[in-house]
């Protein structure tokens, strides 16, 4: 019984996991220090160098689906200029996060 209740509320949350969530949630990083990212977001997958600029990337995987589970993938690349988060972008099938108002939810929302 119990594992049928975390299933349900897993499908729900999953329902509510959206890419515009996660893109509202990339727009709080704008501005934000190149410290903060690396505390909340971990240490990055990659680090590029470029003429004036930082690039973090971060590559998540996550298993999706029910029965037929297959593996979700989200990159996502800040740009940092003067260790501030300048700008973002994320490419992959797993960029999903839930709405603001489900911050406190156990499940995950997208951040590292």
């Amino acid at each position: 019984m119990r594992r049928s209740l975390m299933g349900l509320a897993m499908a729900i949350f999953a329902g509510c996991a959206t890419t515009a969530n996660y893109e509202a949630l990339l727009k709080t990083w704008v501005g934000r220090s190149e410290v903060e990212l690396v505390k909340d977001w971990g240490a990055p997958s990659s680090v590029f160098q470029g003429a004036g600029s930082k690039y973090y990337t971060y590559v998540r995987n996550k298993t999706c689906g029910g029965k037929e589970a297959f593996t979700c993938v989200c990159n996502t690349t800040f740009e940092l200029e003067s260790s501030r988060v300048r700008s973002w972008r994320w490419d992959g099938n797993g960029c999903t996060a839930a709405p603001p108002d489900m911050e406190s939810s156990p499940f995950s929302t997208g951040r590292g």
